[in-house]
């Protein structure tokens, strides 16, 4: 970790990070370097994913009177309610409702993160009898957006230009930000950053990583399995030289390609595993993605009860009932 991130969290400074993955493990290693340090008890540091920090930044300017009206911020939750009720009220015979929903507030994110700011998405809509991914998003859009205004409310996606706007209206930040690993900033957080900046904060752009020397090399494999054997095979020369090391391997395709993964990570990294009534506690890998529900027999079985209920329902189940299902 970044020394120099631990030593401003020790300054009091607020760390601003992309997940909240990173705040737990930047957490972690501060405590660790506090107690190794010698010391028994410390303060607890400022640690927010960058959600998190954009609600807090809120809060403070509501507190201080900044926007200037009853504006409300709605919660994730919240939102995702407000765009399923849109795609509902469209009245349009989609495969899979509350999908739409998602992809829809997802896109919605994606705009306002990436965009110059403002509805740039009416440029999209053309005709309410097209039925196009980018019209139909604009015209959900539009609507969103006016039952936003209609009621006082601003979402998530809205927050950072909003806050940006308002910047000049309050006091500078007391204590100094650092934005702690982020790969790469959106239009939408240099607009904000640009605006508390310029209002006399101190934010700090560092990585959590410290630079480290490596060598780039491609390599080729003659199918998709072939490439994971060539990967796993790469990776335990690694773990061989160096028995401390941790090696990273990225699959595209994970969710696919999970079983088959494990399988050739037993095989080639610990071929003593596939013995029988052999210890599977002993594995030298984890695989970041879990197993999906309907894969899991108890889970399978749950919804086959769920599903029978629901079914008898239907059918009024009863001494002589009959259904047509």
């Amino acid at each position: 970790m970044n020394r120099a991130i631990l030593a401003s969290l020790a300054d009091g400074a607020v760390a601003v990070t992309p997940n909240r993955r990173l705040a737990r493990a930047l957490l972690h290693t501060f405590d660790a370097e506090q107690s190794a340090s010698g010391l028994g008890a410390w303060p607890t540091p400022s640690i927010l994913p960058y959600q998190t920090w954009l609600t807090t930044l809120w809060e403070q300017f509501v507190a201080t009177g900044a926007t200037g009206d009853e504006t409300l911020l709605l919660t994730p939750p919240q939102s995702t309610l407000l765009w399923e009720q849109i795609v509902d009220a469209d009245g349009r015979t989609l495969l899979n409702p509350h999908g739409a929903a998602a992809l829809a507030a997802e896109a919605w994110m994606l705009v306002h993160a990436w965009g110059a700011s403002g509805e740039s998405w009416r440029a999209w809509r053309r005709d309410d009898r097209e039925t196009d991914d980018p019209s139909l998003f604009a015209a959900w859009a539009e609507r969103y957006g006016a039952e936003l205004r209609g009621a006082g409310m601003l979402d998530v996606a809205q927050l950072a230009d909003t806050l940006a706007a308002l910047a000049p209206r309050v006091a500078p930040l007391s204590r100094a930000t650092i934005l702690a690993g982020f790969v790469e900033f959106t239009p939408q957080q240099e607009r904000l950053f640009t605006a508390l900046s310029n209002e006399g904060a101190t934010l700090l752009r560092l990585d959590t990583l410290p630079p480290v020397s490596a060598k780039v090399r491609r390599a080729t494999a003659i199918s998709p399995q072939a490439e994971l054997i060539a990967a796993l095979t790469w990776a335990r020369g690694v773990l061989v030289d160096a028995p401390g090391a941790r090696v990273g391997i990225v699959v595209e395709d994970l969710a696919a390609r999970r079983d088959e993964l494990i399988a050739l990570a037993e095989d080639i990294l610990c071929p003593s595993s596939i013995v029988p009534a052999a210890s599977s506690s002993a594995r030298p890998f984890e695989v970041s993605l879990g197993r999906s529900l309907g894969t899991i027999p108890l889970v399978v079985a749950a919804l086959d009860l769920i599903e029978l209920a629901s079914l008898f329902a239907r059918c009024g189940f009863g001494v002589g009932s009959t259904c047509s299902d």
